[in-house]
């Protein structure tokens, strides 16, 4: 059984990529370990002791790649309760699919498709433009 958890204690999921840095999630979205974290969990989601196995990131490099993936919504963390009624955290990714485009003026637009658990279908773009 699989519980989402949010700051704010909400069973719906908030996703205000408007907040993140678009600099951050770029840096993010093309660090090698982060994307190792994310291509792990696309089809399912994985615990931190999974990932260190799977990946062999150290567990302290996989917890601050986590911690940032999970700040920029692009990770999901979830609580997995095993028969034994032991709890672990386990994470899934928050996205269907990021876009990039760069125009001629050096302008950046980056556009994330939710996933579930996000409402399918929408999306958020962030734009950063030369001005």
């Amino acid at each position: 059984m699989t519980t989402p958890s949010t700051p704010d204690g909400h069973a719906g999921i908030e996703h205000p990529l408007e907040a993140v840095d678009e600099t951050e999630l770029l840096a993010l979205l093309t660090d090698d370990r982060c994307q190792a974290i994310l291509e792990a969990v696309t089809d399912d989601t994985r615990t931190a002791s999974e990932l260190t196995d799977e990946l062999d990131i150290p567990r302290s490099t996989l917890y601050r790649k986590i911690d940032s993936l999970t700040e920029a919504n692009l990770l999901i963390e979830q609580t997995r309760i095993d028969a034994n009624g032991n709890h672990e955290s386990e994470y899934g990714r928050q996205f269907e699919s990021v876009s990039l485009e760069v125009d001629f003026c050096g302008g950046l637009e980056i556009t994330v498709e939710d996933g579930e658990p996000v409402a399918a279908g929408a999306h958020t773009t962030i734009s950063v433009g030369a001005d």
